[in-house]
């Protein structure tokens, strides 16, 4: 698939993978969906939830990336940065998380759309855990732990906006 939240979640498994058993095969695979997400659904300023490419050759974007994708994508670069040592990778993954925070996040909390049809509506202190990882959860871990102190404070004030719910 074209996701861009399912093939952040690919790299982070590759990247671990290829960490774990230092293989070849599997550096090889996460070089390609790292360079496939950054080249091709990254557009220097938004992520791009998927691409088409039509018979003529010419890509068209599909639908709006969500804070699954953002989160997803975020996380495999936090893991695909451990295995390439690049800071270009970890300051991708600062830029990631500081847009989920501007899109995502508000005064009640997340919300998966960045444009719901009322404003405030659906945003929720912390979202349950599935089949994948929560997304809030994600960025809120990632911003907890990574260098950028403006994000870790953000990360701490969500976290304890969730306390409650995740009692």
């Amino acid at each position: 698939k074209v996701l861009a939240g399912w093939n952040g979640l690919l790299l982070a498994a590759f990247a671990k993978a290829a960490r774990r058993w230092d293989d070849p095969v599997f550096v090889g695979a996460a070089q390609r969906i790292r360079g496939f997400l950054y080249h091709r659904l990254w557009d220097g300023r938004a992520l791009r939830r998927a691409v088409a490419v039509g018979e003529n050759g010419t890509e068209r974007v599909v639908g709006r990336a969500s804070l699954a994708d953002y989160a997803y994508v975020a996380y495999g670069f936090s893991e695909y940065a451990q295995l390439s040592g690049d800071p270009a990778d970890q300051t991708f993954v600062t830029v990631l998380l500081s847009l989920a925070w501007q899109h995502f996040h508000g005064p009640g909390g997340w919300r998966m759309d960045d444009r719901p049809l009322i404003p405030g509506m659906a945003e929720e202190a912390a979202m349950l855990e599935g089949a994948l990882p929560a997304p809030s959860a994600l960025v809120i871990r990632l911003a907890a732990n990574g260098a950028h102190p403006a994000l870790a404070e953000q990360a701490r004030a969500a976290a304890e906006q969730a306390r409650p719910k995740a009692q």
